[in-house]
This record gives structure tokens, C-alpha cells and sequence, in this order.
């Protein structure tokens, strides 16, 4: 599989970028890989855990990015991630590199007070890098624990460190709207490429039914699409008429998934190979891959995770004349809002409705930048765009005069 260093390298090497070997060498290689073991005490006594920080390319002295908890967290994903960031950041103009990190650690083994005591261990371990890297909530986070991130920053600093962390909750200076803005721009993204493109949308799957497809299902469903199946790891669930989605979020909170909701239950790549007229990916990475896109039929598929979609499987997608909205564009909106939030945490005054409609206008902007002959290389599109940006900086920074 091709990650996003290898599509990146080769949109560089395939494009007339002025000192192009060096520009190459600049985007593919970090600024900074920490990593380091971490102590903690649980119930099953003094355990050790795998944790890693990668920074990429910082803009304005600054990096920003999620933190994970995951069992399979890696090094080469992180990086794949940091990567993503700075484009992202790039695309949207955030004054931010980018930033990923996790650990590799299995949630469920822990309790609240076990996971605080984890958080406290990777703040000691990490705390001297966190000056210029802000930190993002990412899989396996909440805002309890990047409020235990806050507060043990506080303690080892001796002051206020809000403005480091993002994601947290209101009474430690967050936004509301931070919690549902990656599902909101998704749906924001879908809404507006259907509008302006024409592309007659009306039925919508959601794969992936966390915290941003939970966010994307509830805003199409309010913008009037006909949200007719939703999954989540156990599977999924389908309705012609379209499901409520309140119901299906509570069929989930109450019983463990949506599988046990009363609609027809599909598996795995069933539901990935329904015919929905936009497909909302919002699960984790290579969901649709070379051995399953040949049954997608959806037409219209948004990058609602990272990574969702191998390149392999996307020249499948493209050549059955499907259109992908790729993740630096679809799933950027909680890396735009954390800007604002970073903004409140130094004292400026945030309206959350300025920032609802500062995201809307930032998706339109960038939607408009499309055209039919784009239409079917959006990533391409976008991630040239960003490539871009970030060549202006790189010249400005290192091929100035040498005298």
C-alpha cells in the first residue's frame, strides 16, 4: 500500500517545482521524532507503555496535531499522520506544522483514574516538547483527558498552558463547537460539492459511527439528506426510508452498537458495496482497498477519516467514474476550529457562531476552487494546492540569497 509519503513524493518528482530534489527531502522528513517508555501504576501493577510525538514542518514556530490511544498505534503511521497535518494546515492556512503522537495502549485495560495517572506519565516524559506543539484530541481521546493533560502541564510548568492543548472542555477554555466540527465539515464538504456540482445526492451512508460520523449523520440529516445506513465495528444497519438517526445514536449508547437497531443488519463490505448515493467514510485507515473497491457503487465518497481509501483502490473508484473528496479538504474541520480555540486559550474574544460560519465559508472557498476537470483528481487538486503553500515557505526560508 501506498501511504502518503508515496503519493506526496510523487506528486513532487511529477511536478515543475523550483529546487525540486530539496523541496523533496524537506517535505518527506520530520522535524522531530520523540518517543519514549512511560511508567504508570494500575490495577495490575507498574506497566510500561510505547509513546511517540512526531513533529512536521513547523509554521510560525508551531506544530499542532492529534494524540491517539490505540493497541496498533505506530511509529510509520504517526509520521503518515504528520505529514497529513501539515497539509492540511496548509490548505486551510492555519498557522501550524503538523504534529501526531500516541501511545500504543489498549483503553479498555484501564479505568478514569488509571488513564489520568498515564496522561500525568506522558506530560513528565513530553512536557519539554510541548512549548510549540499543540496538542489535539485524536482516537481513544476525550475531553477528560486533555483536560488531565492540561492540568498536569499546569503543574510541571507552574502557570496557564490552555493555549497548548485543544479539545478540552468549556470550563478549561474550550469551544463547544469543537467537539462535533470534524463531522460538521464533512457533511459541510458533501453538502456543498452536491450543490455546486450537481451531483443529485440524496441517500447517504455512514461508515463509521464514532464521534465524527456520529456529528456528519446528524448535520446531513438536518440539511435534508436521507441518511439509509449507518456502521459501526459490528456492523451495519440499512433502511430504505432512512434511519432516524437520534434512534440509531441511542440503539448505539444503550446497547453497544447499531447493529441492534430494528433494520436490516449487513456485514463488512455489504455495506460498503450498497448502493448509497454519497459514501461517508469516517472509520479508520484502508477500509476501502484493492480487494473491495471493485464493489463500491456509491458515486460520490468523502474522506471523513485519514486515510480511508488506499491509493490502489482509488484508481479502481476513479476508473468506475467515482469522485472521492480527499481527507486534507473533507475532515479538516476540527483542525480549523482548534485554531479558534487557540485563539481563545491567548485571550482573544471567539463567538462560536463566527466560528460555524468562518468554517463554512472556508469549505465553500475551497469547494469553488474545483472544477468539472478536477472533479474526478480531487486529491490531486487539493494536495497540489497545499504542496504549494508550502513550497512559497520552503523558498522563502532556504533559497534566498546565499549572501
Amino acid at each position: 500500500m501506498r501511504g502518503v509519503h508515496g503519493y506526496v513524493g510523487s506528486l513532487i518528482k511529477g511536478e515543475e517545482f523550483a529546487e525540486k530534489e530539496a523541496f523533496y527531502k524537506y517535505v518527506m522528513q520530520p522535524d522531530k521524532v520523540i518517543s519514549a517508555s512511560l511508567g504508570f501504576k494500575s490495577s495490575r501493577g507498574f506497566e510500561m507503555v510505547k509513546a511517540f510525538r512526531v513533529q512536521h514542518k513547523a509554521r510560525e514556530g508551531r506544530y499542532k496535531g492529534g494524540f491517539r490511544i490505540l493497541p496498533s498505534v505506530s511509529l510509520e503511521v504517526l509520521q503518515e499522520l504528520a505529514l497529513l497535518m501539515s497539509l492540511k494546515h496548509s490548505l486551510y492556512e492555519l498557522p501550524f506544522g503538523g504534529a501526531k503522537g500516541g501511545m500504543s495502549f489498549d483503553r479498555r485495560l484501564a479505568g478514569r483514574k488509571e488513564m489520568r495517572n498515564l496522561m500525568a506519565s506522558f506530560v513528565e516524559r513530553f512536557a519539554c516538547d510541548m512549548e510549540r506543539d499543540i496538542i489535539a484530541p485524536d482516537m481513544g481521546m476525550d475531553q477528560e483527558l486533555m483536560d488531565a493533560i492540561l492540568e498536569s502541564l499546569a503543574r510541571i510548568k507552574g502557570s496557564s498552558s490552555a493555549s497548548t492543548v485543544v479539545g478540552k472542555s468549556q470550563s478549561k477554555g474550550g469551544v463547544a463547537f469543537r467537539r462535533s466540527s470534524t463531522g460538521y465539515g464533512v457533511a459541510y464538504t458533501l453538502h456543498e460539492f452536491n450543490k455546486r456540482f450537481s451531483l443529485g445526492i440524496t441517500k447517504v451512508g455512514i461508515h463509521g459511527f464514532g464521534k465524527v460520523g456520529i456529528h456528519a449523520a446528524l448535520t446531513l440529516e438536518k440539511m435534508g439528506f436521507e441518511v439509509v445506513g449507518v456502521s459501526d465495528s459490528s456492523g451495519g444497519v440499512i433502511s430504505e426510508r432512512g434511519l432516524a438517526v437520534e434512534e440509531v445514536i441511542l440503539t448505539k449508547r444503550n446497547k453497544g452498537s447499531v447493529v441492534y437497531h430494528p433494520s436490516k443488519v449487513v456485514k463488512g463490505d455489504e455495506f460498503l458495496a450498497y448502493p448509497f448515493d454519497a459514501l461517508v467514510l469516517a472509520s479508520k485507515e484502508g477500509v476501502i482497498n484493492s480487494k473491495n473497491a471493485g464493489s463500491v457503487k456509491a458515486k460520490l465518497l468523502v474522506e471523513g477519516a485519514n486515510m480511508p481509501i488506499t491509493h490502489e483502490a482509488e484508481e479502481i473508484l476513479k476508473s468506475k467514474g467515482a469522485i472521492v473528496v480527499p481527507d486534507i479538504l473533507a475532515n479538516a474541520g476540527g483542525a480549523f476550529v482548534s485554531y479558534y480555540e487557540w485563539l481563545k486559550s491567548k485571550g482573544e474574544e471567539v463567538e462560536e457562531e463566527r466560528i460555524r460560519k468562518a468554517l463554512e465559508d472556508k469549505i465553500s472557498r475551497l469547494v469553488a476552487a474545483a472544477s468539472q476537470d478536477t472533479l474526478r483528481g480531487l486529491r490531486r487538486f487539493y494536495y497540489l494546492t497545499s504542496l504549494r503553500k508550502l513550497h512559497s515557505e520552503f523558498t522563502a526560508s532556504y533559497c534566498g540569497n546565499d549572501g
